[in-house]
């Protein structure tokens, strides 16, 4: 039976005897039971009640009828987590009769009154006496105690059979509503079980066909199988688990989204990407770029008149404003400075029109910053001038805790220069970058003449003064 363990034989020489039966790798249900390591839930303790009671039905369906010994201890689990009844051979084969316990009186704490009693007689060791044995067993799994609760309650091993021996008017048993905890999780019919069990008299105890019944209506009817229930929960768990692992994958590729998003916002998307890849970034060299700076003019006054919050507030709206307008013209934000804002195109656009896409956005920031901002300051317009110029330059990236995508060379610095000698609410251009724009049919300049350039010496240069969006404003 599956529920028994197999005995293959025994060796019965004097002084020498043994038996050779199946050995359950996970020890008895004793060592399981006390291995506070262990956290058996219900379905354990359910598997281990429903293999002893089937164990034991079978036995006493068989010729010998009955176990004799049955404990705690002979309860053996396999490395399925099966229970399986051994010691049923040690009447068979008394020289096999082994005590493992220091204390004698221990082997016999599972018997049965009328067993204690008449010690002697082999009589007394009847099916009932296995179920008294059964019922304790029942008070250990449910409670995860000792028998008779040994260690917790005030009495001995010894002192607990001889309490169980004595005819009494209340026959002693284990207290369980003063050490059993809390069992309100435990099915009624399931106590009343371990209860009937104990009863004095022999007669009046269950049988295992009873409690067969009993454990079948605590399944719903299905066989238990501890193996299948724990297939059951790891299923249960990997599914979770698998739910997790998506869940927690979403939220990585969020992650990993707004922060791509986050390094697009700070360097130049092709730049971007080859860092997400893992690709180095090497210092890149462009035979013709377009230079735009800007800045307000007169911002340093600005910031001794005003308070700083509203300086960085007229600030935040033309910057957004800026923003706005280059989405719109295919050309990128290299950085901004205080006032000073820096746009380039051709850096990822190979196309040859990269001088028309800035002079068009220039032209457009001055008609919408001119529109929103004219007569805000208490004393002056608001007024930006915009220098522009065209060539070749390098660019890469500097820094490794807050990497900046930079831009050098002396188109950066001739462009920068036109800036800072422009005018309020004018574009002004280097003769190269009026040079460029003239390809366009569509923009006029005209020439302001000839100025000392720091650096450069003399040189012509030019105002935008009509774009495809009409006359370039002009606030004097």
């Amino acid at each position: 039976h599956e529920n028994l363990v197999k005995f293959f034989g025994a060796c019965l020489e004097p002084l020498e005897a043994m038996s050779i039966s199946e050995y359950c790798p996970k020890g008895s249900l004793m060592d399981i039971l006390q291995n506070d390591s262990l956290n058996l839930d219900w379905s354990f303790k359910s598997s281990f009640i429903t293999d002893l009671v089937s164990g034991m039905r079978y036995l006493h369906n068989t010729s010998q009828m009955k176990h004799g010994n049955l404990s705690s201890e002979v309860c053996m689990i396999d490395s399925r987590w099966t229970l399986k009844i051994s010691g049923f051979d040690l009447d068979i084969l008394p020289s096999l009769r082994r005590d493992s316990y220091a204390d004698l009186g221990m082997a016999i704490l599972w018997n049965a009154p009328e067993v204690l009693r008449n010690p002697g007689d082999p009589a007394v060791k009847t099916k009932s006496s296995d179920v008294y044995s059964f019922a304790i067993i029942l008070q250990e799994i449910i409670t995860r105690d000792e028998a008779y609760f040994i260690g917790t309650c005030p009495y001995t091993a010894g002192e607990v059979i001889e309490r169980v021996r004595e005819i009494r008017p209340q026959p002693f048993r284990p207290q369980m509503d003063e050490y059993g905890g809390n069992n309100q999780n435990v099915d009624v019919t399931l106590m009343e079980l371990m209860y009937n069990g104990w009863h004095e008299n022999p007669d009046s105890r269950p049988t295992f066909d009873d409690a067969a019944q009993v454990m079948a209506k605590l399944n719903n009817g299905r066989k238990t199988n501890l193996l299948d229930d724990m297939v059951h929960l790891l299923e249960k768990y990997t599914s979770e688990l698998e739910c997790q692992v998506q869940e927690h994958t979403l939220r990585l590729i969020e992650e990993k989204k707004r922060t791509e998003e986050l390094l697009h916002s700070m360097l130049p998307r092709p730049v971007a990407e080859k860092l997400v890849s893992g690709e180095s970034v090497v210092c890149e060299l462009f035979d013709n770029v377009t230079i735009y700076f800007s800045d307000v003019v007169g911002f340093s006054e600005m910031c001794t008149r005003s308070h700083p919050i509203r300086v960085i507030s007229l600030l935040n709206e033309i910057y957004t404003i800026c923003d706005n307008i280059i989405a719109m013209h295919d050309v990128y934000k290299v950085e901004t400075v205080s006032d000073c804002y820096l746009v380039a195109g051709g850096l990822f656009n190979k196309g040859s029109d990269h001088m028309r896409k800035v002079a068009q956005m220039a032209v457009q920031l001055l008609m919408q910053v001119g529109d929103k901002h004219r007569g805000i300051l208490k004393d002056n317009d608001l007024m930006i001038r915009i220098g522009i110029h065209a060539g070749p330059c390098a660019a890469g990236i500097v820094g490794l805790k807050m990497p900046k995508y930079c831009l050098f060379g002396d188109t950066v610095n001739v462009a920068s220069r036109m800036q800072t000698t422009g005018e309020g609410m004018k574009i002004h251009l280097s003769s190269e970058a009026q040079k460029q724009l003239m390809r366009f049919t569509d923009f006029q300049t005209e020439s302001r003449g000839t100025l000392q350039i720091k650096g450069k010496g003399l040189m012509e240069t030019f105002w935008l003064t009509k774009s495809s969006e009409g006359s370039v404003p002009s606030w004097g």
